[in-house]
């Protein structure tokens, strides 16, 4: 600028940009200057002066957030999540818990304005898969791909955040029914700690009817007992659950399930088929001579196959036993 009055006050003034340092005005060789927003300078006849300013990019901060809640029995911690960012290498504090939510923070400073940094986080058995909220920038996206991008002396916050899932339990229950047998589901009794028992109708195919009961909502972590009734008849079965590897005898049975677990929990028990034991006493105590064979015996539960006999005086004792009978 030429031309300019000696000894006038002229105003120096720039506005202040977002992500950028405010300079301060430096006037040489006057001593003029001052604030980047109401700088001045008066200069003297014949001066030939310089006023500069300054500003610099700042660069942006990204704050990593890291929820874990676990409601519902679990008990992962942010490591088994795997974090990572193309920002740099991710050091979360020790967490802050709050009720069931464990809050887990990370930041990475000195970061470069206009680069696409990813987010991404392992995807653990057990728990929902969160997805990634930045504020105040509209990046985020998908738990394994997100990514934000910076602007200068932009200071974001990258959230996401995982929920341990309630566990649920499938109880079923097997009665054969193939020696005449006709108990059903109830006549077992069957209980668990994990809560009331609702059982279906059951499909029966050939001699077996089964039966099926749902639980949902329960707390991974927990011992969950299992048990039934001894029903005369019947053959005590014993617990098998998968994929855990819960279960036992058919009166002390348990199953511990894990976040996320979607256990069966299997007993069956078969009627017992009935045998009879048919006995013939001849007794030969006026001189008779008759053994069993001369009096036909025979009964419609199957062909009777008497052992030699067994005599304790004038008395012979003949034992025919049959067996799975309906």
């Amino acid at each position: 600028l030429t031309g300019l009055t000696a000894e006038v006050a002229y105003s120096l003034a720039e506005l202040d940009v977002i992500g950028y340092s405010e300079g301060s005005w430096s006037c040489t060789p006057n001593a003029g200057g001052g604030a980047f927003g109401s700088g001045s300078v008066t200069l003297e006849p014949g001066e030939s002066a310089t006023c500069t300013i300054s500003n610099d990019d700042i660069a942006p901060t990204l704050t990593v957030v890291k929820e874990v809640v676990n409601d519902d029995g679990g008990t992962a911690t942010v490591g088994e999540f795997g974090l990572t960012s193309s920002a740099g290498t991710l050091v979360f504090d020790g967490g802050n818990t709050f009720g069931d939510t464990t809050t887990y923070t990370a930041e990475l400073t000195g970061l470069a304005a206009g680069v696409s940094y990813t987010l991404a986080e392992a995807d653990v058995e057990g728990y929902s898969e969160g997805s990634w909220s930045c504020t105040p920038n509209a990046g985020g996206g998908a738990f394994g791909s997100g990514s934000v991008t910076l602007e200068p002396g932009e200071d974001a916050t990258c959230t996401i955040i995982n929920d341990d899932i309630a566990p649920t339990l499938t109880i079923v229950k097997q009665v054969i029914n193939d020696d005449g047998g006709s108990a059903t589901i109830g006549e077992f009794s069957i209980t668990t700690s994990a809560g009331a028992l609702v059982f279906d109708g059951g499909s029966t195919v050939d001699d077996t009817t089964t039966y099926t009961a749902e639980l949902t909502g329960l707390t991974a972590g927990v011992a969950y007992t299992l048990a039934e009734a001894d029903v005369d008849g019947y053959s005590e079965g014993s617990w098998s659950c998968a994929p855990n590897e819960g279960g036992g005898a058919f009166g002390s049975g348990s199953v511990t399930l894990e976040p996320g677990e979607d256990a069966t929990c299997t007993i069956s028990n078969d009627d017992i088929a009935p045998t009879l034991t048919v006995v013939k006493q001849v007794v030969n105590d006026d001189g008779g001579t008759a053994t069993v064979g001369e009096f036909g015996l025979t009964s419609s539960a199957g062909t009777l196959v008497f052992d030699g006999g067994n005599t304790f005086g004038d008395t012979t004792t003949y034992t025919a036993e049959l067996t799975g009978l309906a």
